[in-house]
């Protein structure tokens, strides 16, 4: 995954997973260290891996493998913000760390992303 600045909202609905080990449902990777550029992101790294939020909606689970432990209805993937420890994260009910997919599970449907649209030209 290479999106330094955004990774749109994502929005599963009624999804069916068959035979889904919970290790491998998700995965967010870290930003890449090098973004952190005067080009692009100045000394900072790039936080578009850091704000993505994946909603699933009703999910359902089948098969000989079952993700045990995950929500069975309504819940949101967040990313694992490491350089700031996730601190919106823990302000949330209900968010428990996976290290597995290195973000965490939600059981909650209010959270969002809020896009504050700058004037650079690389926006």
């Amino acid at each position: 995954m290479k999106s330094p600045d955004y990774v749109p909202y994502s929005y599963f609905y009624n999804p069916k997973f068959i035979n889904q080990a919970k290790e491998a449902l998700a995965f967010i990777p870290n930003p890449d260290q090098g973004w952190a550029n005067p080009t692009d992101c100045v000394e900072f790294t790039c936080t578009g891996l850091y704000n993505i939020v994946i909603y699933i909606e009703n999910p359902r689970y089948s098969g000989d493998t079952i993700p045990i432990g995950l929500p069975t209805r309504t819940f949101s993937i967040i990313s694992n913000n490491v350089e700031e420890g996730s601190i919106s994260a823990q302000a949330i009910p209900n968010c428990n760390l996976i290290d597995d997919w290195n973000a965490y599970a939600c059981e909650t449907d209010d959270i969002g992303t809020l896009i504050f649209d700058s004037k650079d030209p690389d926006r």
